[in-house]
C-alpha cells in the first residue's frame, strides 16, 4: 500500500485498479464454470475476492480519514457497502462510527452555538443506535476498546458545547431535556448508573462520569500491553480535559475527591506513558507541575510514581524544572534533578546555573530543604568543573560591568534587611 500521508489520487488509482484486476479474475473464473468449479468459486474464491477488495478498501479509507478527507472517507466506505459482505466487520463498523462523529464536529461552528442542542442530538442519535450498540458487543476485546475510546469522545464534545453556550444555555438545556430528545439521554443515565438529568449541568456530569467510566474500560479492554498504555495516555488527557474545564470557571462538574482522583489518574497514566516512551507523555509533564502547584498533597504520590522513569526522559524539560527549584514544588522536583545531575551532569550545570542566580525561596513553605537540595545539586556538579570555569570566564569581564552586578546584588540584599 502507499503511504498513509500519500495523494488520496494516488491511493484511489491504486486501489481501483487493484479491485478491478480481482473482479477481471473472478469474471475468467466464471466463465470457466462447471460443477466442481461453481462450488470452488461460491466457497473459496468469491469470500477470497471479496475479502481482498474490503482489505484495499479499508486501507484507502484509514489514510482519507488521517488526512481529513471525509467525502474521500464517505466515497470509499459507500463502495465497501456494494462489496455486500455478510459477517460484522468491526473495523469497518468503527470507521462508520467515526466518519459520523468527525463529520458532525466539522459542523461546529464556534460563532453559532446557538445550534448546539442540534449538534448534540445528532452524537446522541448516533452513540445510542440501539442495533449498533448490541454488535459492538460482540466484537473481540480489542475493538471493545476502540469503541469505547470514541464513545468518551462524544462525551466530551457534547460536554465542550455545553460549557461554551453560556448565554444561550437555557434555550440548549430546554431543547435537549425535552420529550423528544429524552430518550436518547435516558439511554446514557442507564448506562453510566445515574438517574436521569433534569438540568444542563446534571447532564453535563452524567456525561462526564460516562465518559471517563468507558475510558476506564477501554484500558481494562485492550489486552496488547503497548496500545494498553496509549489508551491510558488518553485516559489521562480526558481527566485532564475535565480539570481544564473545571479551571476555567465555566463549569463545576466534580467533588474536590473526584478532583484529587482525577489529578492522580493523570500523573499516574503520564508518568506511566513516559517510561514505556509513548508519544506525546513528556510533554505533559509541564502539566503535570502545575497540578502540584494547585494541590502540594500530591507530591509523595507523584514521587512514588516518578521514580521508575527514565532519567533521559527530562532533559527536555530541565529549565522548567531548574526554574521552580525555590519553591515548595521544588521538593517534588528536587529528587529528579538529583537522579538527572548523577548520570548527566554536564546537561545539568547550564540550566542550573542560570536559574540558582534567582533562587529567593520566598514560596517555599520549608525553604531550608529546597537550600538543602540545591546544596546537593552544587557539590554533584562540582565535579564537571563547570563552576570553576565560569568563574574564570566571569574574570574577562569589563570592570565596571562587574561593578555594576556587585552594586545589584548588594541592593537587593540590603532591601531585604
Amino acid at each position: 500500500f502507499p503511504r498513509n500521508n500519500d495523494s488520496l489520487d494516488l491511493w484511489d488509482d491504486i486501489i481501483s485498479a487493484r479491485c478491478t484486476l480481482v473482479d477481471h479474475l473472478q469474471t475468467m473464473i466464471k466463465s470457466q464454470v462447471n460443477d466442481i468449479n461453481d462450488i470452488v468459486t461460491k466457497t473459496y474464491f468469491e469470500p477470497l475476492a471479496k475479502k481482498e477488495k474490503l482489505c484495499h478498501m479499508l486501507a484507502m479509507t484509514k489514510a482519507a480519514l488521517k488526512q481529513g478527507n471525509l467525502g474521500m472517507v464517505s466515497h470509499a466506505l459507500t463502495r465497501i457497502s456494494s462489496i455486500k459482505i455478510e459477517e460484522n466487520v468491526p473495523e469497518l463498523e468503527y470507521l462508520f462510527w467515526k466518519l459520523e462523529y468527525k463529520r458532525i464536529v466539522s459542523q461546529i461552528d464556534p460563532r453559532q452555538l446557538q445550534d448546539g442542542s442540534s449538534t448534540i442530538t445528532n452524537l446522541i442519535l448516533v452513540m445510542h443506535n440501539s442495533k449498533g450498540q448490541r454488535r459492538i458487543e460482540t466484537f473481540p476485546l480489542k475493538w471493545r476498546s476502540k469503541f469505547d475510546c470514541l464513545q468518551s469522545r462524544f462525551y466530551d464534545t457534547i460536554v465542550d458545547i455545553l460549557t461554551q453556550t453560556g448565554e444561550v444555555c437555557l434555550e440548549v438545556s430546554e431543547d435537549l431535556l425535552s420529550p423528544e430528545h429524552r430518550k436518547g439521554i435516558t439511554r446514557i443515565a442507564k448506562n453510566v448508573g445515574c438517574e436521569v438529568p433534569t438540568n444542563i449541568e446534571e447532564l453535563s456530569k452524567l456525561l462526564v462520569k460516562g465518559s471517563f467510566l468507558h475510558m476506564k474500560r477501554a484500558v481494562t479492554e485492550n489486552e496488547i500491553k503497548e496500545t494498553q498504555n496509549k489508551t491510558k495516555l488518553r485516559l489521562a488527557e480526558h481527566c485532564d480535559r475535565v480539570l481544564r474545564w473545571e479551571e476555567s470557571g465555566k463549569a463545576c462538574l466534580l467533588q474536590n475527591d473526584d478532583k484529587v482522583e482525577y489529578m492522580k489518574v493523570v500523573i499516574s497514566n503520564v508518568l506511566e506513558g513516559m517510561c514505556h516512551n509513548i508519544q506525546g507523555s513528556s510533554e505533559l509533564l509541564p502539566r503535570l507541575i502545575q497540578l502540584l502547584e494547585m494541590n502540594n498533597s500530591l507530591m509523595k504520590y507523584f514521587l512514588e510514581k516518578v521514580a521508575s522513569v527514565p532519567n533521559w526522559m527530562f532533559i527536555q524539560w530541565l529549565p522548567q524544572l531548574m526554574a521552580v527549584l525555590d519553591k515548595t514544588i521544588g521538593l517534588a522536583v528536587g529528587p529528579i534533578l538529583l537522579r538527572v545531575s548523577e548520570e548527566f551532569p554536564n546537561v545539568v550545570c547550564f540550566p542550573f546555573a542560570i536559574s540558582s542566580e534567582q533562587y529567593i525561596y520566598k514560596d517555599a513553605i520549608e525553604p531550608e530543604k529546597n537550600r538543602i537540595l540545591v546544596e546537593q545539586l552544587k557539590d554533584i556538579l562540582k565535579s564537571t568543573g563547570f563552576g570553576e570555569f565560569t568563574k574564570e570566564l566571569s574574570r574577562l569581564t569589563e570592570p565596571q560591568h562587574v561593578l555594576k552586578d556587585w552594586i545589584e546584588r548588594a541592593e537587593v540584599k540590603i532591601l531585604k534587611n
